[in-house]
C-alpha cells in the first residue's frame, strides 16, 4: 500500500497515515442503486398504507444508505480484540488510543477527505469541529468515561485516504466489557452497517456471543467477514487447526458462513494487509455501486419479510365476517385488561427502579465522605496559616478554596462512579424489553392459534439518551452574618476557635450537604432517564396493538388489494439481487 505523503504533511497531522495502495477512485452510482431506492420507496408506501410502525427504523437506514456515496467497513467484535490496532495497522497511522483496558467509547469514523478535519457529533444532533490532536478526549474510555461528554460519533477526514474514496472505517466500541453502555452504542448502530468486519482474536477463538453478532450481521448485509487477529502468535499448523475449529462452528451455526481473513500488526505479516486490501477493499472499490444495492436489498428483504408475515394476518382477518373479525380481535387481543395489566407491568418495573435509585446512588457516593474529609482537612491545616490575617481574610479564603477543590473531589467521584449509577437504567432497559417481547409473543402465539398465521416476532430494542451528568457546584459556604462580623473580631481571640470549627465541623458538614445534593441531582438524572425508558416502552406497546387491530380490521373489500400488495411483496423477495463478486468472498490468505 503505498501513496506519497511528504513528511511536512505528516508532521501537520498528528497520527496521519503514511502509505496506502493506489486504487481508482469510486464509480458513480449505478442504474442498480436507483433501483434499490424505487424498491425502498415500494417499500416504505407499503409500511405507512399498512401502519407498520416497526419497520420504519431500518427503512430509514436503508433510506439513509441509499443516498450515500460511500460505504463503510465497520469492526466490530469482543473488546480487547484488537479491532483498533487492526484500524491503525492497516491504514498506517497512529490515530486511534489503544491500550490494555477497554479503550474506544465512541463510533469512530475515518476517510477520505481533501482536507486533514475531525468533528464531534453529540447524541442531541449537533456536531462540533475539533482538532486531531483532540479526539481522544471523547474517543477514549479513559477520558471520556461513560461517554460523559454525549457524543454520538467522531469522524476523521484524511486527504492521504483518496486511494479509498468512496469508503469510510469505522472503529466501535468493544462488546462484552464491563462499560454496558459501549455494547449499547454498537449493538444498536448494528443495522446501519454496510460491510462488516468481526475480529476475533485467536485465543479464544470463537464465542457464542461472536456467532449471534455475525449472524445478526447477516439481518442487514450480505457482506460479512472474520477478521482472525493475533495470528502471529501461533505456527502454520495451530492456525489451521483454529481456522477448521472455527469454520466448523460457523457452518453448524450460521445459513451463510463469512470468509475468514487471518491478521497480526506485527513485523513480518504484511502480506495479510496486502490480501485483505486486495480481496476486500479494492473489490468493495471496483463495485461500489452494486455493492451498495446488494446491502440496501439485503436491509430491504429483512422489512419485506416484516410485511409479508403482516399482510398474511390481515389477509386471513379480511376473508372472515364482520362478526368473526370482532370475535377474532378479542381473541389475538384479549380483554383490554390484559393489555392494561402489561402497561402497568412497565410502571410498576420503572417505578420500582426510580424509588430504589437514590439507595444505589448514595451508596456508592456516601463512601467517598471519610476519604474526602481526611484529605481537605490535611491541605486545610496547611493553608490555615497563611489566612489568619483577619477573620473576613479566613471566611473569603476557606470559601474560595473549599469551592475549588471540593468541588473537584465531587466531580472526580461522579465521573469514576457514573457506570455504577447508571446501572439500574441498564437493568430497567432490560426488564422493559423482556416484558415487550413477552407482549410480542403473547400476541403473536395468539394470532398462530387463532388466525394458523404468527405475527412477525420482530426484534425489540428501547434505547436511550443516558442520564446527564450533574454540573458540580458548592453552596454557600458562610452565613451572611459571619461576613458582616468579619472586620470587628480580633483575630488573635478566635483563631484557634475558627480552626477548630472549620476542621470539626464545617469541612464535615460542606462534604455531607454536598454529597447529598450531588446524590439529588444523580437521582433526579437518573429518575428522569429511567421515565423516559417508561414511556418509550409503552409506546412501543402501543405501537403493537394498534398495528395488529388495523391488520384485523381490514375487511372483505380489501382482500384483492391485500392479495396484491402481499404477491408484489413475494415478487419483490424473488428478485436477483445481481451479483457483483462478494468482496467477502473468496479471499484467499497466504500462510503468515
Amino acid at each position: 500500500m503505498g501513496c506519497n505523503t511528504h513528511p511536512s504533511d505528516n508532521e501537520a497531522v498528528p497520527g496521519a497515515c503514511r502509505a496506502h495502495s493506489t486504487v481508482s477512485p469510486a464509480s458513480n452510482i449505478s442504474q442498480s442503486v436507483h433501483e434499490s431506492a424505487n424498491l425502498l420507496d415500494t417499500v416504505s408506501n407499503l409500511a405507512i398504507k399498512y401502519d407498520l410502525r416497526s419497520t420504519q427504523p431500518l427503512i430509514k437506514a436503508c433510506s439513509s444508505l441509499a443516498k450515500d456515496s460511500e460505504l463503510r467497513i465497520a469492526v466490530f467484535g469482543r473488546f480487547k480484540a484488537g479491532k483498533t490496532s487492526f484500524l491503525n495497522h492497516f491504514l498506517d497511522m497512529d490515530l486511534l488510543p489503544v491500550g490494555v483496558i477497554p479503550v474506544t467509547s465512541v463510533l469512530t469514523e475515518i476517510g477520505y477527505g481533501p482536507e486533514a478535519q475531525a468533528s464531534v457529533h453529540f447524541l442531541d444532533g449537533h456536531a462540533e469541529p475539533i482538532e486531531l490532536e483532540t479526539i481522544r478526549s471523547f474517543i477514549a474510555e479513559s477520558e471520556n468515561p461513560g461517554n460523559a461528554k454525549r457524543a454520538a460519533s467522531v469522524k476523521i477526514d484524511l486527504p492521504c485516504l483518496e486511494s479509498f474514496r468512496g469508503i469510510r472505517f469505522v472503529d466501535t466500541p468493544g462488546l462484552e466489557s464491563v462499560l454496558s453502555h459501549n455494547t449499547e452504542t454498537t449493538l444498536a448502530w448494528v443495522p446501519n452497517v454496510d460491510l462488516a468486519l468481526v475480529a476475533v482474536a485467536v485465543d479464544p477463538p470463537l464465542s457464542q456471543r461472536d456467532i449471534e453478532l455475525i449472524g445478526n450481521l447477516y439481518q442487514y448485509t450480505p457482506h460479512v467477514a472474520l477478521l482472525l487477529t493475533k495470528v502471529d502468535t501461533l505456527n502454520a499448523a495451530e492456525l489451521a487447526e483454529v481456522k477448521a475449529f472455527i469454520t466448523e462452528r460457523l457452518g453448524s451455526s450460521l445459513r451463510e458462513a463469512p470468509q475468514i481473513l487471518p491478521y497480526s500488526v506485527r513485523p513480518g505479516f504484511e502480506q495479510l494487509r496486502d490480501n485483505l486490501s486486495q480481496t476486500v477493499v479494492l473489490k468493495t472499490l471496483a463495485t461500489l455501486s452494486e455493492s451498495r444495492a446488494q446491502i440496501v436489498n439485503r436491509k430491504i428483504d429483512k422489512v419485506l419479510g416484516e410485511c409479508e408475515g403482516y399482510l398474511l394476518v390481515a389477509l386471513s382477518a379480511a376473508s372472515r365476517s364482520d362478526a368473526e373479525r370482532e370475535l377474532l380481535c378479542k381473541s389475538v387481543l384479549g380483554d383490554w385488561d390484559w393489555i392494561a395489566e402489561a402497561k402497568m407491568q412497565l410502571k410498576l418495573i420503572s417505578r420500582h427502579a426510580s424509588e430504589g435509585s437514590r439507595e444505589i446512588i448514595a451508596r456508592h457516593l456516601e463512601r467517598y465522605q471519610p476519604e474526602m474529609e481526611q484529605e481537605l482537612i490535611g491541605e486545610l491545616s496547611g493553608r490555615f496559616p497563611g489566612w489568619a490575617r483577619s477573620l473576613g481574610c479566613v471566611i473569603a479564603s476557606f470559601r474560595e478554596w473549599l469551592n475549588e477543590s471540593l468541588a473537584a473531589r465531587l466531580q472526580r467521584v461522579s465521573v469514576s462512579n457514573q457506570e455504577q449509577i447508571r446501572a439500574p437504567i441498564e437493568k430497567v432497559r432490560s426488564q422493559l424489553v423482556h416484558c415487550l417481547e413477552d407482549f410480542r409473543n403473547r400476541l403473536s402465539d395468539s394470532a398462530n392459534r387463532v388466525l394458523g398465521v404468527p405475527l412477525p416476532r420482530t426484534d425489540v430494542e428501547i434505547w436511550c439518551l443516558a442520564p446527564k451528568r450533574p454540573d458540580i457546584q458548592v453552596g454557600r459556604v458562610f452565613d451572611h452574618e459571619w461576613q458582616l462580623l468579619g472586620p470587628l473580631v480580633p483575630m488573635f481571640l478566635v483563631k484557634r476557635w475558627i480552626r477548630r470549627h472549620l476542621v470539626q465541623k464545617k469541612v464535615p458538614y460542606e462534604v455531607y450537604k454536598n454529597l447529598s445534593r450531588l446524590t439529588s441531582q444523580w437521582e433526579e438524572s437518573v429518575r428522569a432517564s429511567i421515565f423516559a425508558l417508561e414511556k418509550t416502552a409503552e409506546r412501543q406497546l402501543d405501537d403493537m396493538v394498534e398495528t395488529v387491530t388495523s391488520l384485523l380490521s381490514r375487511t372483505t373489500p380489501e382482500l384483492p388489494p391485500l392479495q396484491a400488495d402481499l404477491n408484489r411483496i413475494r415478487a419483490m423477495r424473488s428478485l436477483d439481487e445481481g451479483s457483483p463478486p462478494d468482496p467477502f468472498s473468496g479471499a484467499t490468505a497466504p500462510a503468515p
